[in-house]
């Protein structure tokens, strides 16, 4: 998370060395990438069981908030965690496809790196996604936010396009970004709401 809240304080310095670092695909899928994916949804998955979750993922609200069953917290998380990794993916090899498209030819590991790290603050605001109190749909839509005002810096230091294409792959890239994590976490509502894999049972937790 140190690499997340630099990237938002010092961005420019922060993407100076991770361009310059020049980490494989699976460097920062297992160094960064994971474990904060992990530590999120842990952190965040602590707080819907002590605190309990939102009645509206829209509204802020002071009504009490409802208590979610571990199994199906459980399930939440785990969906988390595969749609975090889903989305990264996707995000690095559809960018990866658009810069060959604009004659701009980069290994899938720096279209990764640059949304890997992109992902960070979607993950710090995760984080608050614990406290009930705050929608889950506005703490996704500020990461979200946050995310693509760091690929701003990013696609310039990592990436490195042409200029004349810079600013339509940063158009492209941000709707990506807003459309996949918009995707994800409505796929993952469904599970904490237990309308998707409601059914699935997980060993050990029960019915």
């Amino acid at each position: 998370m140190i690499k997340a809240l630099q990237l938002l304080f010092e961005p420019g310095p922060t993407w100076e060395r991770i361009a310059n670092a020049s980490r494989s695909v699976s460097a920062v899928l297992f160094l960064w990438l994971v474990p904060w994916v992990l530590v999120a949804c842990v952190v965040e998955g602590w707080g819907l069981h002590t605190l309990g979750n939102q009645r509206d993922p829209l509204e802020f609200s002071s009504q009490p908030a409802t208590s979610v069953p571990f199994e199906r917290l459980v399930r939440y998380e785990i969906a988390q965690v595969v749609l975090h990794v889903m989305v990264v993916f996707a995000l690095a090899v559809i960018f990866r496809f658009l810069l060959r498209s604009f004659h701009c030819k980069r290994p899938l590991a720096v279209s990764f790196s640059l949304m890997a790290y992109c992902f960070g603050p979607v993950l710090l605001m995760q984080c608050l996604d614990g406290i009930p109190q705050i929608p889950t749909w506005v703490c996704r839509l500020i990461g979200v936010a946050l995310s693509i005002k760091v690929f701003y810096l990013g696609l310039a230091r990592v990436a490195r396009p042409d200029p004349t294409t810079a600013l339509g792959l940063y158009f492209v890239g941000s709707f990506l970004l807003i459309a996949l994590n918009g995707l994800s976490h409505f796929l993952a509502l469904r599970v904490l709401q237990g309308t998707l894999l409601g059914e699935l049972n997980l060993p050990g937790l029960g019915s």
